[in-house]
């Protein structure tokens, strides 16, 4: 169990589905809300994290895992990981999450792994 986790958070290789893919993704996103605490100044409306070393520490792994899973979904679709950069660019990165998690996966084996969801050997 805890090997698939890392798998799939840290991992670089492999093959994802599309709901592997989003439920990942929320689960990050729902991490990271609760270790940055962010907050909501009423009268100017900006946003501030409350957590210091460790947000800036769970921000850092989140960005990695958050490469490492979208690889994984290019994977899926038989395309090289190395366009998750994309992930980095911080409005390129709403619409290339939202398109990795539509595009259909390869049906069967493909260069890059046996079957979506499974570690490779």
């Amino acid at each position: 169990m805890v090997s698939r986790f890392l798998w799939l958070f840290f991992r670089f290789d492999g093959r994802i589905g599309r709901e592997v893919y989003w439920l990942a993704n929320f689960g990050l996103v729902a991490l990271l809300v609760l270790i940055l605490q962010p907050a909501v100044d009423p009268q100017t409306s900006e946003v501030a994290f409350q957590s210091g070393a460790l947000g800036t520490m769970a921000l850092i792994v989140g960005m990695i895992s958050s490469i490492a899973i979208g690889v994984k979904r290019l994977h899926d679709f038989n395309a090289p990981g190395f366009f998750a950069a994309v992930l980095l660019i911080p409005i390129l990165s709403i619409f290339a999450t939202i398109a990795f998690g539509v595009v259909r996966g390869t049906h069967g084996r493909n260069r890059f792994g046996e079957a979506a969801n499974l570690p490779p050997r």
